[in-house]
């Protein structure tokens, strides 16, 4: 009872710190739990960055539309080079894409 109030009072990080400190993991223990962890932020990291990245081109791709002449990419409104900046949010979509990718073939590699 009391170590249940304990695990929900503090927070889940804190209390991998402590378990991870404690005498009773070893060293392999340790690294394996940090790199499962490293693992799943980058997961999560790549799997969001996908859709936000794309969002980000389709919103740049309306300013572009609306807030430049034909042909120009400079924004009249902000000053900005809007086609520089949808080359770099397409970039970065596709990046996490490819990170994802590779991260779920580690997971079905390690599976198998």
């Amino acid at each position: 009872m009391q170590q249940a109030q304990t695990l929900s009072s503090i927070s889940l990080l804190s209390y991998l710190q402590r378990l991870v400190q404690s005498d009773a993991f070893k060293e392999a223990e340790k690294t394996e739990l940090l790199r499962k962890i490293l693992y799943i932020i980058g997961l999560s990291f790549s799997f969001f960055g996908i859709p936000l990245f794309y969002f980000m081109v389709i919103n740049t791709g309306v300013s572009l539309k609306y807030e430049t002449e034909f042909g120009e990419c400079i924004s009249q409104v902000s000053g900005v080079n809007l086609c520089e900046q949808q080359d770099l949010f397409l970039t970065l979509a596709y990046s996490c894409g490819i990170i994802f990718l590779f991260l779920i073939g580690i997971l079905i590699y390690k599976t198998i």
